[in-house]
């Protein structure tokens, strides 16, 4: 069983299927974990520039706290340009969990270490995914709600 479907779970998630099926590499339709996800997997469905796609289809290794993990980026994308081709992975974020957390006074310890700890890993996680795409000659974007409903 995949890390995917092993972590999907139907009262929270939304598989999306795929209009256009010959655009999407992906072997079972893609798991949305949120709006966001499912409105990005119709944007990557839908427009003509978009070659190939594919949704948590390979894995990253990084480090965080000494220990060896994977990160499975949201989306692979492939898109047509004048020039040639660009490949991306793109992770969907919130806004807020993109920036350091905010020093709050009504914020409990417990919030507060949970914020960091966050933020530790999406740093993490993204410093391993920009050196991945540098070897592979792809660009690494994390898109908030402010690019993805623009």
């Amino acid at each position: 069983m995949s890390w995917m479907s092993n972590n999907y779970d139907p009262k929270r998630h939304h598989l999306y299927t795929p209009v256009n099926k010959d655009k999407y590499i992906g072997r079972k339709n893609p798991v949305c974990r949120s709006t966001w996800e499912r409105d990005f997997c119709y944007l990557l469905d839908h427009d003509r520039r978009v070659v190939e796609w594919s949704s948590e289809a390979l894995y990253i290794p990084y480090m965080l706290n000494g220990k060896r993990k994977h990160y499975y980026p949201d989306f692979y994308v492939k898109i047509k340009k004048p020039n040639g081709y660009e490949k991306w992975i793109v992770e969907i974020k919130p806004y807020i969990q993109t920036q350091p957390p905010k020093k709050g006074k009504n914020k409990s310890r417990k919030t507060k270490l949970n914020e960091k700890l966050t933020f530790d890993k999406n740093i993490a996680k993204w410093k391993a995914a920009k050196r991945f795409c540098k070897k592979m000659g792809y660009e690494f974007k994390i898109i908030t709600e402010k690019q993805l409903y623009k």
